[in-house]
């Protein structure tokens, strides 16, 4: 398959993405991480978000988060929230237009052995950029020799 130049750079952006999302929830024993926008806009350096650079980045974080779940907003058609999880949630998610953390609620009282939780509840601390030490880890084991200045 022809893969255009700046795919390997968004799949490693995005595996590096998705390394730290699976530590963060590791961490705090979470079943699902749940993304918004904004979460979303500031771990990819991008200001507009299509549902192909979405298709894109939960297909090179699968071997962390088998399941995502997209919620999109009715009227505009943008990206509200992603649902990110190691295990299938699917048939615990109600369907239907409401607030993301009654979803998460309706999701928990579902089935109560989840544990979910919205990245801005879980990490207090601003996403760490590509040259902040959050990410040096990831950059080095893809062999990035800028992470190490």
């Amino acid at each position: 398959m022809k893969t255009k130049p700046y795919d390997e750079h968004y799949r490693r952006r995005h595996r590096i993405v998705g390394h730290y999302l699976v530590i963060q929830a590791w961490l705090r024993g979470l079943d699902c991480i749940v993304l918004n926008r904004r979460d979303i806009q500031a771990f990819l350096s991008i200001t507009d978000i299509h549902k192909d650079r979405i298709k894109q980045f939960v297909a090179d974080i699968a071997p962390w988060f088998s399941f995502h779940k997209p919620c999109y907003d009715k009227g505009s058609g943008t990206l509200s929230f992603l649902f990110l999880s190691g295990v299938d949630i699917d048939s615990y998610l109600p369907s239907g237009p409401m607030p993301v953390d009654q979803r998460i609620a309706k999701v928990v009282a579902a089935n109560g052995m989840l544990k979910i939780e919205r990245f801005s509840k879980v990490d207090s601390h601003a996403i760490p950029s590509e040259e902040k030490n959050g990410f040096r880890p990831s950059f080095i084991s893809y062999g990035i020799k800028d992470a190490l200045k």
